[in-house]
C-alpha cells in the first residue's frame, strides 16, 4: 500500500499490508480511507491501519466483511455471519451491521438491521453492493436479490435508514430480469443509480441499470436485457461481468468488472458506452474510485498499473507504480 496526494499520480514507498496464497484462491480487495488517517482493505478479511497507511494489521474481531464506509470518524461494516465451512457451500446467511464513531478503533453491533441474506457461493462481495452510505445519519443497505429457478424477473431487497441505523423503512429494486446480484451508488445530490445482473456466460452477462430520483421509492428502468429479445440485450453494459458503479453526477455513472472494459453512461443509464482509448482491454477492471468531481483512479488487470483521470473521466492518463 502507499499514499498519494495528487489523485493517483504519484506513490510514496510501498508498504506491506498482507499476503496470501495465490496459488489457492483469486483474490479480491476495497480499499477505504477517511480524512484521519484511518484506512480499511477489506475482502474477505479486514486489515486496518491508523497512520496514513505506515503499518497495517489484521482484525481478528470481525468475520468476513463484505463492505466498509467511512463518513469523518464514523465508520460502517457489513460482514456476514457464514462460518468457514459454510463458505465452501452455497448457504445464505444473514449480513449484520458494525458502526464505529473512532475511526475503526473499536466497533458496535447495530441490532436493529434487517434480515438481509448473503451469498456465500464468492468471498467477496465482488459484483454486489451491500452498503451506501449518502450522509453520517442516512445509508442503504443492499441484499442479494433472491434468484427465480423459474427465471421470473426479481427485486433486489433494499433498506434505509435517516437515523443512523435506529430504524430502517423497506424498499426494493425492481430488477426486470432474474437477477443474482445488483450493485448501487449514490450520486452528490442523492439520486440512485443500479444495475442488476443474471449468470455470466462466455463474457456475456444480462444486466439491467434503473435510476430513482426519490431516495428508492420508485424506480425507472433505463435498459434491460431480456433474453427472449435478443435486440433488448445489444447494450455494451451486458459485455463483461459486474463488479461495481459510481455515480459521479446524476447523470454520469462508471461500471467496472471482470472481462469488462471500464464503461460510462452520461444520460442516468440509458446509454453505455466503452471509455476510449479502451480501458481494461486485457484483464478487465476492478475498482473505480473518484476523490471528486474531477480526480479518479481505476484499478485494471494489469501488473503495477492504474489509470488516472483528473477532468472527470474524459481522459485517462496510465500510471506505472514502482514498489
Amino acid at each position: 500500500m502507499g499514499k498519494t496526494s495528487d489523485g493517483g499520480i504519484h506513490f510514496t514507498s510501498l508498504v506491506r499490508a498482507m499476503s496470501w496464497n495465490c496459488n489457492r484462491s483469486f483474490f479480491y480487495s476495497s480499499l477505504v480511507v477517511d480524512a484521519y488517517g484511518n484506512g480499511f482493505l477489506f475482502g474477505p478479511s479486514l486489515f486496518v491501519t491508523h497512520d496514513a497507511g505506515a503499518s497495517w494489521t489484521r482484525s481478528a474481531n470481525v468475520d468476513p466483511v463484505l463492505a466498509v464506509d467511512a463518513i469523518g470518524r464514523s465508520v460502517w461494516l457489513v460482514e456476514s455471519t457464514c462460518t468457514k465451512s459454510q463458505l465452501t457451500k452455497y448457504y445464505d446467511c444473514r449480513a449484520k451491521l458494525l458502526t464505529s464513531t473512532n475511526g475503526g478503533r473499536t466497533w458496535a453491533t447495530s441490532p436493529s438491521l434487517p434480515k438481509l441474506l448473503v451469498d456465500t457461493g464468492e468471498a467477496s462481495a465482488n459484483g454486489q453492493t451491500y452498503l451506501v452510505r449518502a450522509s453520517k445519519l442516512e445509508a442503504y443497505v443492499l441484499g442479494r436479490p433472491p434468484e427465480s429457478v423459474r427465471g421470473k424477473p426479481v427485486a433486489a431487497p433494499l433498506w434505509f435508514t435517516s437515523n443512523g441505523g435506529r430504524t430502517w423503512s423497506n424498499r426494493q429494486i425492481p430488477c426486470g430480469l432474474n437477477a443474482n446480484s445488483a450493485v448501487l451508488s449514490a450520486a452528490p445530490d442523492g439520486t440512485l443509480e443500479a444495475v442488476c445482473a443474471g449468470g455470466p456466460s462466455a463474457g456475456f452477462q444480462p444486466k439491467s441499470a434503473l435510476q430513482s430520483t426519490n431516495g428508492g421509492r420508485s424506480w425507472a428502468m433505463k435498459v434491460q436485457c431480456v433474453i427472449t429479445r435478443p435486440k433488448s440485450c445489444s447494450s455494451e453494459l451486458n459485455s463483461g461481468y459486474l463488479g461495481q458503479i459510481v455515480a459521479l453526477t446524476s447523470r454520469t455513472d462508471f461500471e467496472v468488472g471482470d472481462r469488462s472494459l471500464l464503461l460510462v453512461t452520461h444520460d442516468g443509464g440509458a446509454r453505455w458506452l466503452a471509455v476510449k482509448p479502451y480501458v481494461g482491454a486485457a484483464g478487465g477492471t476492478s475498482q473505480v474510485l473518484f476523490f471528486n468531481r474531477s480526480r479518479g483512479v481505476v484499478v485494471v488487470g494489469y501488473q503495477n498499473q492504474l489509470l488516472v483521470t483528473s477532468d472527470g473521466g474524459q481522459t485517462w492518463r496510465r500510471i506505472v507504480v514502482k514498489r
